[in-house]
Parts: structure tokens; sequence; C-alpha cells
């Protein structure tokens, strides 16, 4: 191993959540790619937004302004569409806008499909 640090040898995992409003989800979708759509309950947003002021600075000490804990809340009872990735962090996002936009296409298709398996059952 050598001069191999720790922190090389472990894959750094990012998580995006994004919402969508095209998708009501009662049960949560996982994929493949690490991708999910899913419900995000208050107690998780709880969870995350007291996560992420722990290990945010500006979290901890900016709280009336503090954009990520409103972002969190506002996602509270909601359908979310999640995206873990592992590696660094700003190559990750170059690639989420493409993980991310596939779902409001599926969601598109899907609401074709159901109308024209209802209009072809008449």
């Amino acid at each position: 191993m050598g001069s191999a640090s720790v922190l090389t040898l472990i894959p750094q995992q990012s998580r995006y959540i994004s919402n969508t409003w095209m998708i009501a989800a009662n049960k949560s979708l996982s994929f493949r790619d690490n991708s999910a759509v899913r419900y995000f309950n208050e107690v998780e947003a709880r969870t995350l937004s007291e996560m992420v002021r722990k290990r945010n600075i500006f979290a901890r000490h900016s709280y009336e302004n503090n954009f990520y804990i409103k972002k969190i809340n506002e996602l509270s009872n909601r359908t979310i569409i999640e995206v873990f990735r592992s590696g660094h962090h700003a190559l990750v996002a170059l690639q989420l806008p493409l993980s991310i936009a596939r779902w409001p296409r599926y969601a598109r298709m899907s609401a074709l499909v159901t109308s024209l398996t209802a209009n072809l059952s008449r």
C-alpha cells in the first residue's frame, strides 16, 4: 500500500436530492444506477437538516439565512428524486443533470402509455 491514504481507498459517496412535481410516490422505486424516486418525510428532513447543520460551518453560524436548511425543509413531505454517486463531487455534478432529467421524461412516457392503454381498451 505504501503512501496511499485511507481517503483514496474509500470512494466518496455523494447524495443529490431534487424535487419533482410530475411524480407522486407512495412507494420507493430504486434503480441499479443508485437512483430512486421516493417520498421524503418530515422525520428524514429533520434528520438531514441536523446532519447538514453539524457538518456545514455556515449552517451552524447563520441561523437567520441558511440556504441549505431551507431547501431541505422545502423538500419535506414531498416526492423526491435521489441520486447517490461515488467520486469527487465536482466530477459527479457534471453527470447529474442527465441522471435527474430523465425522470420527468419517464413520467410523461408513463402517462402517455396509461392514456393510450385506456383509450384502446374502450
